[in-house]
């Protein structure tokens, strides 16, 4: 129901609950969000979320694959907002384990602009970890929505801040801007 509408829109006009969490690199943003969730994200040494995540969770439960992730695109590979922002459909799954190796596979399909989900989708976990991205960071956003939910959710797992490096610093400082004001 909502796909057809926009997502965005929807939240927006019902003010359902959105939480942002930000915090330091390797803080354990991302495992606070796996216990709220009960979802696995990508974990490994040094920065693992590179790009934006948003979980929506919804209690209303459908025929079909529990799992959608898409790719949210708002910003070229320089990082200048485009025109019109598009949701790309990326994969979808049934069980936790293999949501995991679709989000690092959508991760890197943002992070590497201008080669088809193919591509990534055809790499296990093992080349996922070891792939030499194009892009170090991106304000483009994998969305990730699970129906089924205990609760209707929307959380944003952002970058974790490397304090010295101010570059990365003001990069998950825009994002926490754009994830308030709800762009």
């Amino acid at each position: 129901m909502l796909d057809g509408i926009g997502v965005e829109r929807v939240l927006e006009s019902l003010k359902l609950p959105r939480i942002v969490v930000i915090g330091n690199q390797g803080s354990g943003k991302s495992s606070l969000i796996q216990a709220i969730t009960k979802i696995s994200l990508p974990q490994a040494k040094g920065t693992t979320t590179r790009c934006p995540m948003e979980i929506i969770l919804k209690t209303e439960a459908h025929e079909g694959q529990k799992y959608h992730v898409s790719l949210k695109i708002k910003f070229g590979p320089d990082g200048t907002p485009l025109v019109g922002s598009k949701l790309d459909g990326f994969a979808s799954a049934n069980s936790p384990e293999e949501l995991v190796r679709i989000i690092n596979c959508a991760q890197l399909a943002i992070l590497n602009p201008g080669k088809g989900k193919e591509h990534f989708l055809a790499l296990e976990e093992r080349q996922c970890e070891t792939y030499q991205s194009r892009l170090a960071f991106s304000n483009n956003v994998v969305v990730i929505e699970v129906t089924g939910a205990e609760s209707d959710l929307t959380l944003y797992d952002l970058p974790g801040i490397i304090c010295h490096l101010e570059e990365v610093y003001n990069f998950v400082a825009g994002l926490l801007t754009m994830c308030v004001e709800r762009r």
